[in-house]
This record gives C-alpha cells, sequence and structure tokens, in this order.
C-alpha cells in the first residue's frame, strides 16, 4: 500500500474522506468486495436489483465515490455499479495494472463474474473510460453500450506533466492551480455532500502517488473492431487530452459513435448527466451487416446471421473476399447460415468450402447449435472433432466460445 500511498497516515485519511463522501449516496446502496485474480475488488451499488446493469468506471486519482453526483438519477433507471479500480485511491487492492496487454479486461471479467453479471452497459472517465473502451474491444459480447467522457487512449496526450510536476511540488497551493486548469472553475461547494466530495478531492491530491507513464493509444485496426452502440463527449479546453485529435479519430474509424463536442469544456466534463442517461435508455442500435473483434491478437470478422446462406462452392469465396477485405484471420459463420448440405458429407459441399477457405489461409468458426446433425452422422462427428483439435476450422456453441478458444 505503501507504494501508491505517501504514508499509512494519508491512506487512512483518504479513507476517511471516501467514508464520508460516500455517506451522501442514494439510500440502500451496497457495499461489495468482489474477490478476482489481481486482488480485491471493492464495488458501491445502487438501483433496482433486475433493472439493467450499468458499469461505473471512474478516472485516475480518484475513487467510485465520484460517481454521486451522477447515481442519484441513474439509479432510478438502472443497476449502478460503481467500480473501485485497483491500484487507485478507493479501497480495492493496491495492484497496479499494466495499461497495455489484457491485464484489466481479465480483472474487469472476474469482477463482472463476482457480480453475477454476464452484459452491462458501461460509463468511463478519462483513464476510466480507455479502460472501458479495452474492455469492450476484447469482450464486446459482455457490452450492451459504451459512454466515454474524456477517454484518454484515443487522441493523443498533450504534456501535461511536464508543466504539473514543478506545481505538484509547490504543496497545497501548486495542487490547486492544477486542478482549475484540469476541472476549470468549480462552483464553491454549498451542501454537506459537495464539501465532503471536495475534501476526498483534497485528501486524494496530497496523500496519493498518481501513474505517470504514458497512456498506450489504440491503433486504427483495433478501433476499427468496435460495434457496440457508443457515446463519446469531449471538452475542447481539455488541457490533458487532445480532444479534437480524439473526435477526429472517432469520426473516421467508428462512424457510429456519437460524438459531443463542447468547445469550452475542460478535462473534467460537466452537465452531461441527462444526456448519458438517455443514451443508456436509447434501444437504437447499430445497422452492421459484419462485426470484426479481436482475440489474442487475431481478427474474427462475426458474419451477420442475416447474411445469405452458404449453399454452394461459389459462397466460399465470397467468405474469402469478405474476410481478405476486412483483414481478418478468421470468419465467424453462425451454423444456421450454412445450407444443409452443409452436414450431408455425402453432398460434398462441406469438403468444397472447407478446402477453398483453407487454401485462401481464412479459418472458419461454425457458431452455433449442430446437434441434430451430430445425432445423425458418425462421419460428421468425426469431422468435428478432427477439425476441433486443429487450427483452420472450428465448431463452438458460442461467440464467447470461439474467442475463448483462440485466447487459450
Amino acid at each position: 500500500m505503501s507504494a501508491i500511498f505517501r504514508s499509512p497516515r494519508h491512506a487512512r485519511a483518504i479513507r476517511a474522506a471516501y467514508d464520508a463522501a460516500l455517506s451522501h449516496w442514494p439510500a440502500g446502496h451496497r457495499r461489495v468486495t468482489v474477490q478476482t485474480r489481481h486482488g480485491a475488488t471493492h464495488v458501491i451499488a445502487c438501483g433496482p436489483e433486475h433493472a439493467p446493469p450499468v458499469v461505473l468506471i471512474h478516472g485516475a486519482q480518484t475513487t467510485a465515490a465520484s460517481w454521486q453526483h451522477y447515481a442519484a438519477q441513474w439509479s432510478t433507471h438502472f443497476r449502478l455499479h460503481a467500480i473501485d479500480v485497483i491500484g487507485e485511491a478507493g479501497p480495492s487492492a493496491p495492484s497496479r495494472l499494466p495499461l497495455a496487454g489484457d491485464a484489466h479486461a481479465q480483472w474487469l471479467d472476474d469482477v463482472l463474474d463476482g457480480l453475477q453479471v454476464s452484459r452491462a452497459a458501461f460509463v468511463g472517465i478519462s483513464l476510466g473510460a480507455r479502460t472501458a473502451l479495452d474492455f469492450t474491444l476484447r469482450r464486446p459480447a459482455r457490452v450492451t453500450r459504451l459512454a466515454l467522457l474524456c477517454p484518454s487512449g484515443i487522441g493523443r496526450q498533450k504534456r501535461f506533466l511536464w508543466w504539473a510536476l514543478p506545481l505538484l511540488l509547490l504543496g497545497d497551493a501548486g495542487r490547486a492551480c492544477v486542478r482549475r486548469r484540469v476541472l476549470g472553475r468549480l462552483p464553491p461547494a454549498s451542501t454537506a455532500a459537495e464539501r465532503d466530495t471536495l475534501a476526498l478531492m483534497h485528501a486524494v491530491d496530497r496523500g496519493f502517488r498518481p501513474r505517470i507513464e504514458p497512456i498506450p493509444v489504440f491503433a486504427d485496426n483495433v478501433l476499427r473492431t468496435l460495434s457496440v452502440p457508443t457515446l463519446a463527449i469531449v471538452g475542447g479546453r481539455d488541457v490533458m487530452l487532445d480532444s479534437r485529435d480524439t473526435r477526429e479519430r472517432l469520426t473516421r474509424l467508428v462512424p457510429h459513435a456519437q460524438i459531443l463536442f463542447l468547445p469550452e469544456q475542460p478535462h473534467f466534463i460537466r452537465g452531461q448527466r441527462d444526456t448519458v442517461l438517455a443514451f443508456l435508455a436509447s434501444t437504437e442500435t447499430i445497422d452492421m451487416p459484419h462485426r470484426i473483434v479481436q482475440a489474442a491478437g487475431r481478427r474474427v470478422l462475426v458474419r451477420d446471421p442475416s447474411a445469405a446462406v452458404v449453399q454452394r462452392e461459389s459462397d466460399a469465396l465470397d467468405l474469402v473476399a469478405l474476410a481478405h477485405e476486412h483483414e481478418a484471420d478468421w470468419i465467424a459463420v453462425p451454423a444456421d447460415a450454412l445450407h444443409d448440405d452443409f452436414y450431408r458429407l455425402e453432398s460434398g459441399l462441406a469438403g468444397a468450402v472447407l478446402q477453398k477457405l483453407v487454401n485462401y489461409g481464412v479459418r472458419l468458426g461454425v457458431v452455433g447449435d449442430i446437434e441434430r446433425w451430430l445425432t445423425r452422422s458418425e462421419a460428421f462427428r468425426a469431422l468435428v472433432r478432427e477439425s476441433n483439435r486443429g487450427q483452420s476450422v472450428w465448431f463452438v456453441a458460442s461467440e464467447d466460445d470461439l474467442l475463448r478458444k483462440l485466447d487459450a
């Protein structure tokens, strides 16, 4: 713990301020501790237990208690799970995971499993928005909608530390100057909740050691795979991130994303609680005939179930062209999108289709229930067994099973 807090005394002060701030959360909220492979994780849960779940991920050098302003309204519509990110100032484990790689996605897998949440909408702020985006790119099947407030990891990172670090050496006055440039000028605290929130902010500023390493930026080919409904809100006066670069990259690479650029807003976005609520409550979907997902560094094109049925050898060439167009290593096809003749090996369709794909270096995942065909043909059962031992064609029950098999 001493690695992330300046001293045990500072850690105790932050914890006391955290508890005071949390006392203003909506009535009936629960504090839950979930065990993960990277350490215990503290979660604040509130809202109707059977309402649609929304996961909230705070930014760096803050805590889950910072969602209090949003929770009062959003918890009347959703079951909120505000997660204290490990390695940050809240009550979760002090483990500080690398920003590159899939460690944070594995951690969130464990958190969701511990909360018994299979899929949820995600809202993230700043570095928490990057964590939410990273999870969505790696685990698209577990995310229904994604709201990003001043997200890092998309636009260029400004040289914030060059001017901030010298100021932080000046004590409270220097920290106040940095805070004003990041958050903008905050109105005076007029309620007990606002005073306790401000006191927690000051305690974290004084006693917590921030992360100072560069934040990895997602590559173009990775951002192009983002397939869930997405809202991004950025401020034109952000001193930490290049919001115009964020807007440009999302516009170019994620054309379905809703992007709200607020030219006068700082890094700390204010006044957008209703905007995010409307997005979370929306039932609009994305009309995307195919999706690209990432697994273990490989691109998987997931073919839309409504696409034409594969019923002749020439259709295999269409699959090859589709995979090459999207630079996909694998193509996942719903089991029902293969003509019945594919499963009748005597027709020769399966052999012809699979040979074409292998010849052109495209690997196939057949996704869905094929039990009725397995029970009818020993030859087909043998084909499935042999295929699943290899690396070219797999038969799996679900998209999640395919991604897990690729990750293994």
